[in-house]
């Protein structure tokens, strides 16, 4: 069976079907969280099992392209991307099983739980991706689906009840989720006006007004983190481009920025949310999620410096809770070599993707993906939790880098077996 299947990456009917896997696995991977958070929400059904369905699907199509891509043809940088994110899970296994299997040492959650998100819900369907070699035109047509999944989820989480703090959520989607939900269809909205260009009036405005939703969910979630996801993002879009579009870059953010600002003020002066005096007013140090961000911190650094070389936990004991920023996570859970290998992706991935935006503009979108996730992840999540961050790093390393004339670039050399 294996054999076949991998025969099948061969023909024509073989490439196609890895195609569509790859697609599924992006689409399901990037989207299907909110989507299913919005549906059973408003079908009054539990999420759990709609969620373990669409985590089983992905892990399965990752599964499928990983037997038919393994003997692929892949560019150098690809391979050596591979090898160095390899070791690092390798050595993220090793400390997983001596937490769960070989520790006294509770956890913030069962056991089990762990290794399905870590396996199944993240290093699965970021090796299926890796492995396909991929050109920079498929995104584009993968593109559409991913953003018209993410608005809909968008319109659906719009309609969520408030927290009795004054913020936005859903039961399965919690006002962190719901921030960077409108994070990411706000920066895919600029990018496609700024970048992809629409073809009619219409489609233009649909776009500007996903891009507006995306700003008010961002404002309702009340969470600072997707917002300077957002902004890291938007200023990498400012450094990449040319100077012209730089410049009108620039003013797209300063009146991205005043509208955040009023639709924080609107919503909390007329409609209860607490939208100003959490992303702006507040005193964060006086925040209590702050301060328990501030001992996360510095319990992950003490543990980090007491183990440099082999990490010594994947929570922080005290707390039994990962630190909400997935750099001390990694250091605390693999140590130095571990960190630094993760780290030495996480480089190679932007300036391969600062190429990429460079050359194909209107195709680099999973780019903003990358940054946005790994800037959001951050302050929130974990590193077996943050599986949009997973997927862009699978994409992003399956690239083969589009030269100026159209061919592979210089860097991207293929090498394959």
């Amino acid at each position: 069976m294996i054999a076949w299947l991998r025969a099948q990456s061969w023909s024509e009917a073989g490439t196609r079907n890895a195609g569509l896997l790859y697609a599924v696995v992006i689409v399901i991977g990037l989207c299907g969280h909110p989507l299913a958070a919005g549906a059973t929400y408003f079908l009054g059904v539990d999420n759990t099992p709609v969620s373990a369905l669409l985590r089983a699907l992905t892990a399965g199509a990752a599964l499928l392209l990983i037997i038919v891509c393994l003997g692929s043809r892949r560019s150098r940088w690809s391979n050596y991307l591979l090898i160095c994110i390899g070791v690092f899970w390798l050595l993220y296994f090793a400390r997983l099983v001596e937490a769960t299997v070989f520790s006294e040492f509770p956890l913030g959650h069962d056991r089990l739980r762990y290794w399905m998100f870590a396996v199944l819900g993240c290093a699965v369907p970021m090796f299926g991706l890796a492995l396909r070699p991929t050109q920079s035109e498929e995104f584009d047509r993968i593109f559409r689906w991913v953003f018209a999944l993410l608005a809909i989820a968008g319109v659906m989480a719009a309609f969520g009840p408030l927290q009795k703090e004054g913020r936005l959520t859903l039961i399965a989607l919690n006002p962190i989720s719901v921030g960077h939900l409108g994070a990411a269809v706000s920066i895919l909205s600029v990018w496609w006006l700024m970048y992809r260009g629409v073809p009619t009036a219409l489609q233009a405005i649909l776009v500007m007004l996903a891009g507006m939703l995306g700003l008010y969910l961002m404002a309702a979630g009340g969470s600072r983190g997707p917002l300077v996801a957002f902004g890291a993002t938007l200023i990498f879009l400012i450094l990449v481009s040319r100077i012209r579009q730089a410049a009108i870059m620039v003013a797209v953010a300063a009146a991205i920025g005043a509208i955040v600002v009023l639709l924080a003020l609107l919503l909390e002066g007329e409609f209860g949310f607490s939208a100003f005096s959490r992303l702006f007013a507040q005193n964060h140090l006086e925040d209590d999620d702050v301060s328990v961000r501030l001992l996360l911190y510095r319990e992950a650094l003490e543990g980090i410096l007491a183990h440099p070389w082999t990490g010594f936990a994947i929570e922080t004991p005290s707390h039994r809770v990962y630190p909400h920023n997935i750099i001390l996570e990694v250091f605390m859970a693999v140590g130095v070599i571990g960190g630094g290998l993760f780290l030495l992706v996480v480089t190679g991935l932007a300036v391969k993707g600062i190429v990429w935006f460079r050359r194909r503009p209107a195709q680099a979108w999973m780019v903003l993906i990358f940054i946005q996730t790994f800037v959001g992840a951050q302050f929130s999540g974990a590193l077996f939790m943050v599986t949009t961050f997973w997927i862009s790093v699978g994409a992003m390393i399956s690239l083969t880098v589009p030269g100026r004339n159209g061919l592979p670039s210089a860097v991207d050399v293929s090498a394959g077996r």
